[in-house]
C-alpha cells in the first residue's frame, strides 16, 4: 500500500471511530462511571446520555440524509448544518429535565451541560463560518473528562491533534476551522470547570 493511500485510510478511519455520535458514547460512560455509587444508577443515567446525545441526533441525521435534506450523515456541508438548531434548542432542556428526573447529581448536570452547549454553539457558529464537529466534539470530551478524572484523560487529550489532521488530511476543514472548534469546546468547558470547581462538587 503506498504512503499516501496509507495516511487516507488512517484520516477515514479516524475520522469515523472519532465521529462526535461515537466520542458521545465515551464521555457518557466516563461520565456516568464518575458518578453513580452503583451498577443502577449507571444504568439508569447512560442510556438517558445515549439517547439524547447519540441516538435522536443520530436518528434525526438518518431521516434528514434519507429524505434528502443533508448529503451526508456527518453533515459535512455547513449550511446544512442549521436545520440542527431545530433539534438542538429543544433538546438540551430536555435532555436536563429527565436527567433531574432519574436523579442524577448536580455535577453530571453540569457536566452535560458543557458538552451539549458545546454542540449548539457550533451549531451556531456555523451560522458565520464552519467548524470542525469532530474536532469540538473530541475537544469537549477531553476536557469534560480531565475536569473528572484528570490524569485518566490525558491519552483522550492526545487524540484531539490526531482527529485535527484526519479531519484536515480528508479535506474537510481548514486549519482554522478544526481550530475554531477546539478553542470553542475548551472555551466552554472552561467555564463549566471553574462552576464545577466552585460549586464544590
Amino acid at each position: 500500500m503506498k504512503k499516501g493511500a496509507l495516511k487516507e485510510k488512517i484520516a477515514f478511519y479516524v475520522s469515523m471511530t472519532m465521529s462526535p455520535y461515537v466520542v458521545a458514547v465515551l464521555f457518557a460512560i466516563v461520565s456516568s462511571l464518575h458518578f453513580a455509587d452503583n451498577a443502577r444508577e449507571f444504568m439508569i443515567w447512560f442510556p438517558v446520555q445515549i439517547l439524547f446525545t447519540t441516538v435522536i441526533p443520530l436518528g434525526v441525521s438518518f431521516a434528514l440524509f434519507k429524505g434528502g435534506r443533508i448529503t451526508d450523515l456527518h453533515v459535512s456541508i455547513s449550511e446544512e448544518r442549521k436545520i440542527f438548531l431545530l433539534v438542538a434548542l429543544p433538546l438540551l432542556p430536555a435532555y436536563l429535565t429527565v436527567l433531574a428526573y432519574v436523579e442524577a447529581p448536580l455535577g453530571l448536570l453540569v457536566i452535560v451541560s458543557g458538552y451539549a452547549i458545546t454542540a449548539i454553539a457550533v451549531i451556531l457558529v456555523t451560522f458565520r463560518t464552519k467548524v470542525s464537529a469532530h474536532s469540538a466534539a473530541i475537544a469537549a470530551c477531553a476536557a469534560g473528562l480531565f475536569i473528572l478524572v484528570r490524569s485518566y484523560a490525558v491519552p483522550i487529550m492526545g487524540l484531539v491533534p490526531m482527529v485535527v489532521w484526519a479531519r484536515l488530511h480528508r479535506g474537510r476543514h481548514t486549519l482554522g476551522q478544526a481550530l475554531i472548534g477546539v478553542i470553542l469546546a475548551s472555551g466552554i468547558m472552561l467555564v463549566v470547570f471553574f462552576v464545577y470547581q466552585m460549586s464544590g462538587f
